[in-house]
């Protein structure tokens, strides 16, 4: 699934990170997205959940639901990106390619192992781990978001990189 680049017009990105520790792999997950997308993410709110809750059978038919629901995201051009990466060099690259295209990205939420990092590539911006997103609820609605949005983004980055590592952990094993 290819995204376009970020163009110069796309201003106020909102990004999510996450991380997938898996047994023998971790994967790093991106995904981009802009405010005028905002309406049409919280329409997901439900759809998207944090996979680590979700039972075995659960997942047989979470992951080809949310993936396709993914691709329609991308399709539409709400996804302006997403990218999921073994290196933590990669992802880094990704953040700064962003923050030099981007004028502004107005939110990061990232994994609670990411802030720091992030936090240093993306000074201008709100930099919010996610263990405490509920907490920055009123700086989020000053910037006129609902945290439901960057919690639609965090499951959709969550999606791809548990998926992307159940998939490599699997192909490991045959």
């Amino acid at each position: 699934m290819r995204c376009r680049p970020i163009g110069r017009d796309k201003r106020d990105s909102l990004i999510a990170t996450d991380r997938s520790k898996g047994r023998k792999v971790t994967l790093y997950s991106i995904v981009v997205s802009s405010m005028r997308a905002r309406d049409e993410l919280t329409r997901y709110v439900d759809t998207f959940k944090h996979v680590k809750f979700l039972s075995r059978h659960e997942r047989t038919t979470y992951f080809p639901k949310t993936l396709r629901i993914i691709k329609t995201l991308v399709d539409a051009d709400i996804l302006l990106s997403i990218d999921v990466t073994n290196y933590l060099g990669v992802l880094l690259d990704h953040l700064e390619k962003i923050s030099n295209r981007v004028n502004r990205v107005l939110v990061a939420v990232t994994d609670d192992y990411l802030v720091n990092i992030t936090r240093n590539k993306l000074r201008e911006s709100v930099v919010i781990a996610e263990g405490s997103l509920r907490r920055y609820r009123v700086t989020l609605e000053n910037l006129g978001l609902k945290s439901s949005v960057m919690y639609v983004l965090l499951g959709i980055a969550d999606t791809l990189a548990a998926y992307t590592r159940i998939q490599v952990e699997d192909q490991g094993r045959k």
